[in-house]
């Protein structure tokens, strides 16, 4: 691949693998004539599910550390749709190398007797229809479609691949058992069709799916990504802001164009600023348009001429491509009032165009349409379609470059303009998209624009602080699905070696864990429990039971057979996937290097035998554990200054992991927050919006707290540390006996004391709450680890008649006190001691 994968999009697609490969073997063993076998690969919209099969169908051609390549199967990847089928076409070339010459479109003009082996042939419904010239070929003699396919499969049903792209399309099921729609044919079988020996279905609500084949005798089995790793995941946005006029005003519809116009100005100031600080290329943000139906002659009853001149008043005049259409009921190049070409650009093609600023569409990009450029949408069409919005907006929430921006919330963002839209139907479409739609969209955060507030840092004070805040220590708690810590390690090597940190960390992590195998073997060769686990991985045992049908007695009995060479070759992937990073051929290699004597069977079970020992693999994990946290410690500092896209590979390994990691803050260049009739506009603040002022609502404690401290002289500045922001302090805390999590004291205040700044970090302590003392704990364990970054760390409390209780973690006698707390009451109890 061409790059790597997150961790749940690996192990999503080493579970759909697997179960392939199962399938694959399955049907050579009881050919043509079995039940068939099905593959689900379940995925939320967002997760990646054409990368996750790319990276399985590279696997499956290209071979892996387990298994050889393979250039006999033929993969058919069907969708009912030909611009979702030239999208994903393109998605997997530009996610694989080596796939990308074996990717083949078929068209009419396809001819051919059989389809060629170790191939990924692009087929849609719709090229399947009675009239079409693959179903009935112009030229005589000349094979149909169905007939090549056939072909195909007889050849080696065991080396045929079917992928059935949005599976839950086409399974709505007839009143008898046969197919009921084309691509059903593919699983049913029909007079046409032999049914296809293997299928994975791809889909985010894969029920039609599989309640279809519940109605067939197919093997089935299922792997699933999960969508609460999707949404932490970073490749989707975190936000849409809706905006709408306040009231019913002539002309508005322009004037929020002209709106939607300085919003993609900002977005491509703001994603050049960043690309340039990064060394990325750069994002170049895209304005769609929904325009009204045609009127008359007209193609659209909305002027587009009109259009075109108000945005060129925001942008300046732009390069005729600029601008272009997807209409889908004139899919040509366009005159507009004589004077203007307007080219056509199919909703596939849009992501991809390098020129292109500002699309015109009716509603054609509800399908087959997948643009993360697209960061601000504009419609002139009526509240009667809010439903439709929404899953437009659905479309626009993958993230350009497949993660969260850090460095400026306002990038994990769209803006959506609607200026005939009552506050009702608004409402309406802020509650879909919190809800998201599990065939559409992930659920995110949506409010409107009215009380979208942008905040940028103040870059003077920042310069004062910044050595400050390169001193904090923050944590990332695991949150993820956890990794194996071989598999960790042998990631950071990568991204070490890759970042030019220490180029030879992957062949250190090679030598070491393999040395470690080898003392194992060297150790345990002898030993009777050793000879023992050699030789049971020789034989299979089978027990037997005997009914005498004339007495009732039931007799039971073992009897052992000689495992097959296929058995053997199974254990040894299994010892493969156990250990890890391709040791287990390693050390196949290395015993047979040392010992001409041994035989390449007899070096297999002694690599079977040895990982199979549960001590090994303790050894193996300890190991790794120990690497991976030294060589984390080693090169934080230099992590912490590398461009974000490469941070970002290191922080999400560490939310793979078994422990919490400590690291450096990061805090971006703008954030996000939000004004309503609840907040107040707070001074002194780092962030800040265009009056200087940074609106927030907080607790009563937390508004007596920020007062006295404003009051203070030395105050830089503060910082409202956001719960859950990727960029806040956090520090982990025992949530209950088998669960850790990251809590967020509340501020962090910047004062200069003789010219040097100090850091205040200071936490309302919520006692209220359930968690209240293991959130003490955890921060007095943070204390004790790190409280000499700050002159002040405590967490406090305001009594019923508004006494401030403090608790001071420097103090080593009370931090001692509050690790030792356990209950809410014991808690308040140590408040007024102290106090």
């Amino acid at each position: 691949m061409k790059f790597a994968l997150l961790g749940f999009q690996e192990s999503t697609a080493a579970k759909v693998l697997q179960n392939v490969r199962l399938s694959l073997d399955e049907v050579s063993r009881v050919g043509i004539d079995g039940d068939g076998q099905a593959v689900t690969l379940v995925a939320p919209t967002g997760a990646g599910k054409t990368v996750m099969a790319a990276a399985v169908l590279e696997a499956l051609l290209d071979g892996d550390a387990v298994h050889a390549s393979d250039d006999t199967l033929t993969v058919v990847w069907l969708s009912d749709l030909p611009s979702v089928n030239e999208q994903t076409r393109r998605r997997i070339a530009s996610a694989s190398d080596s796939l990308e010459p074996r990717l083949v479109q078929i068209d009419n003009s396809f001819r051919g007797s059989e389809l060629a082996p170790g191939h990924i042939y692009f087929l849609n419904t719709q090229k399947l229809r009675e009239s079409s010239h693959l179903v009935a070929p112009a030229e005589s003699p000349g094979y149909t479609i169905w007939e090549i396919l056939n072909r195909t499969i007889e050849r080696d049903p065991s080396r045929f691949l079917l992928v059935i792209d949005e599976a839950h399309r086409g399974m709505e099921q007839g009143a008898d058992s046969g197919p009921n729609s084309i691509i059903q044919r593919f699983i049913l079988g029909s007079a046409d069709m032999i049914k296809s020996p293997t299928i994975l279905g791809i889909s985010a609500t894969p029920k039609r799916f599989d309640d279809l084949i519940a109605g067939t005798s197919r093997t089935v089995r299922k792997a699933t990504a999960e969508i609460s790793e999707v949404r932490t995941s970073g490749l989707i946005k975190q936000r849409a802001i809706v905006w709408r006029p306040q009231a019913a005003l002539e002309d508005t519809e322009w004037a929020l164009l002209q709106r939607a116009a300085q919003d993609l100005q900002n977005f491509v100031l703001r994603w050049r600023r960043y690309c340039d600080k990064q060394g990325e290329p750069v994002v170049a943000p895209v304005l769609v348009v929904q325009v009204q139906d045609k009127s008359g002659d007209a193609i659209s009853a909305t002027d587009l001429n009109q259009a075109i001149e108000l945005i060129e008043e925001v942008l300046g005049p732009q390069h005729p491509d600029a601008f272009a259409h997807s209409f889908g009921d004139a899919p040509v190049p366009l005159s507009i009032d004589g004077s203007r070409r307007l080219r056509y650009l199919k909703p596939a093609d849009i992501d991809a165009d390098p020129e292109v600023r500002v699309v015109f569409f009716k509603t054609s990009l509800s399908t087959g349409w997948d643009c993360p450029r697209a960061e601000v949408m504009m419609s002139f069409r009526t509240a009667r379609q809010s439903d439709a919005i929404a899953q437009l907006v659905g479309r626009m929430v993958r993230t350009p470059l497949a993660r969260t921006i850090s460095d400026d919330e306002v990038l994990n963002s769209v803006a959506l303009y609607l200026p005939h839209y009552d506050r009702g139907a608004v409402q309406d479409i802020i509650k879909q998209l919190k809800a998201g739609d599990p065939d559409i969209f992930p659920a995110i955060d949506a409010e409107e624009g009215s009380q979208a507030v942008i905040c940028d840092r103040d870059e003077d004070v920042f310069a004062r602080i910044q050595p400050a805040v390169d001193n904090l220590r923050t944590y990332v708690v695991p949150r993820l699905e956890r990794l194996p810590p071989v598999r960790t390690l042998e990631l950071l090597a990568g991204c070490l070696s890759d970042f030019e940190l220490r180029p030879a960390a992957p062949s250190e992590v090679t030598e070491s864990l393999l040395q470690l195998l080898w003392e194992q073997l060297q150790t345990k060769r002898g030993e009777q429990a050793f000879e023992k686990s050699i030789q049971d991985s020789k034989k299979i045992g089978l027990n037997a039971t005997t009914l005498e049908y004339i007495t009732g007695a039931v007799k039971d009995r073992t009897i052992q057979i000689e495992s097959t060479a296929r058995t053997v070759e199974r254990l040894y992937d299994q010892a493969g996937n156990r250990a890890g990073a391709g040791l287990h051929e390693r050390l196949w290699r290395k015993i047979l290097d040392t010992d001409s004597e041994i035989t390449p069977d007899q070096a297999y079970l002694l690599v079977i035998a040895v990982i199979r020992q549960d001590s090994t693999l303790d050894a193996l994990e300890a190991r790794a554990r120990e690497m991976f946290e030294q060589w984390l410690g080693e090169y934080q500092e230099q992590i912490d200054s590398l461009p974000e896209h490469e941070r970002t590979e290191v922080e999400r390994l560490r939310e793979r992991i078994q422990v919490p990691t400590a690291g450096g803050m990061h805090l971006p260049v703008s954030i996000t927050s939000k004004r309503t009739d609840r907040t107040t506009d707070w001074p002194r603040h780092l962030y800040k919006d265009a009056d200087d002022t940074y609106p927030d609502r907080l607790t009563a404690p937390e508004e007596a707290l920020l007062e006295a401290e404003l009051h203070t002289a030395d105050l830089v500045c503060w910082l409202r540390n956001r719960p859950r922001q990727r960029w806040a302090l956090a520090f982990p805390y025992a949530k209950s006996a088998t669960e850790l999590a990251p809590a967020y004291p509340d501020f962090l205040f910047f004062h200069d004391v003789g010219g040097t700044v100090v850091v205040d970090l200071i936490d309302t302590h919520g006692i209220h709450l359930d968690d209240a003392a293991a959130k003490a704990r955890g921060l007095a364990t943070y204390a004790k680890t790190h409280g000499h970054r700050y002159r002040r760390l405590e967490m406090v409390i305001y009594d019923e008649e508004d006494r401030r209780k403090t608790l001071n973690l420097r103090s080593v006698a009370v931090r001692d006190q509050v690790l030792k707390v356990t209950t809410r009451e014991h808690l308040q109890a140590l408040y007024d001691i102290v106090s």
